[in-house]
């Protein structure tokens, strides 16, 4: 395959996730991350084009060819790289990235660096394997499991270019020694454009497969979480909470339920409106997982009420936890609104002769129901209302 053949291999791949990548910054403003790629894509195309036209013979002045496009090349690595750091949260300034593409353009109009292509190339190939040694620092350091697909692949594209550009590097600095080798100089050009086909296709591959992954993941978690709080919602709560039920009955342990209500909530909708009753459903679940510990389970119940489970918790010490919850809710203040004062029912029901978890639910709600009845602000346990 020849190199203008090459250059226009490139020119599609970068068009096209380009393209892509452009229609899903769109889409999804907030992941930062694309918005890197596709300055990358752009890189790639703007090399490409250049790189077109000189094999067609069209004359290209030096600051274009090959200064602009050498800086696009490495252009395409250095916004990979800062693409990733965003992705994984790492800091990675944008102005450390134009920093290095601006010194290296500038490079360009050294003498030492218009004085043989041999010179270019002894900055260019340390430059890149950097770039790419930078960036699986940074998959390295936050490898994310759940992103393990599309980091795996970027791992691959990295390895691949850092290899082919170490050998090309050896070669090049082989030349003054005039060993006898199998292939030319030329060959060893359309090898680095064959390369750097590959390195684009996989990396862009492992971009777009990277925002597939990330939206599959957010809508796995907006499936089991509630939106407005964040929570879990019913719907995984039920799931869970059998197996945790049939773990306690099992191992012959304790296991409570609060389900907890906000007092007069309705009130506070009718009063301060909608969008302060969402402040305080946030603020409430907030002061509740705040008193969790790490095998407890919160969840959003349904409209004001909450459910918390309490593994390994029997009657006296859920009661016990219930009163510091009630009361720290009781004590805080909405910075929003700080004249309203919230309150909270609690009713408990604890696993002891093997009920089911309809049964500890419905005896949970049947104890919240007495506390309110007794006047609210208070918890109370199933086995207290039901002995009254």
């Amino acid at each position: 395959m020849d190199i203008l053949t090459l250059a226009m291999v490139n020119l599609f791949i970068g068009l096209a996730a380009a393209g892509s990548l452009l229609l899903l910054c769109y889409q999804y403003p907030a992941a930062r991350y694309i918005r890197y790629w596709f300055c990358a894509a752009c890189c790639l195309v703007s090399s490409a084009l250049l790189g077109s036209l000189l094999q067609l013979g069209v004359a290209v002045p030096y600051w274009l060819l090959p200064a602009a496009n050498n800086v696009a090349v490495a252009g395409i690595h250095l916004f990979i790289l800062a693409g990733l750091a965003k992705l994984l949260h790492l800091r990675l300034p944008l102005f450390v990235v134009l920093s290095v593409c601006a010194a290296y353009y500038l490079f360009h109009f050294s003498l030492f660096a218009q004085a043989a292509l041999s010179n270019r190339l002894l900055v260019a190939f340390p430059l890149i394997i950097s770039v790419n040694l930078a960036a699986l620092w940074v998959i390295y350091r936050r490898f994310d499991t759940s992103l393990k697909l599309p980091l795996t692949l970027f791992t691959v594209a990295l390895v691949f270019n850092i290899v082919q550009i170490s050998i090309r590097y050896s070669l090049l600095l082989a030349e003054p020694l005039q060993l006898p080798l199998p292939f030319s100089t030329q060959h060893i050009h359309s090898l680095g454009f064959f390369a750097l086909t590959t390195f684009a296709l996989l990396s862009f591959s492992a971009s777009l497969l990277t925002v597939y992954r990330k939206q599959q993941l957010l809508l796995e978690y907006y499936s089991d979480h509630d939106a407005l709080t964040g929570l879990l919602n019913r719907h995984h709560m039920e799931q869970r909470l059998k197996g945790e039920i049939q773990r306690c009955v099992r191992a012959k342990d304790r296991c409570s339920f609060l389900l907890f209500d906000i007092d007069f909530f309705k009130q506070v909708n009718d009063t301060y409106g909608h969008l302060t009753g969402d402040t305080v459903l946030r603020h409430v679940a907030a002061l509740a997982k705040s008193h969790l510990r790490p095998y407890d389970s919160l969840f959003r119940y349904g409209g004001e009420e909450f459910l918390l489970c309490l593994p390994g918790t029997a009657a006296d010490e859920a009661l016990k936890v219930a009163e510091r919850l009630r009361q720290h809710i009781d004590n805080s203040i909405i910075d929003e609104v700080p004249a309203l004062k919230l309150t909270v029912s609690i009713g408990i029901s604890t696993l002891v002769s093997g009920q089911n978890f309809h049964e500890l639910v419905q005896q949970a709600d049947q104890a919240l129901y007495s506390a309110k009845q007794q006047g609210r602000n208070q918890s109370l346990h199933f086995q207290a209302a039901n002995s009254d």
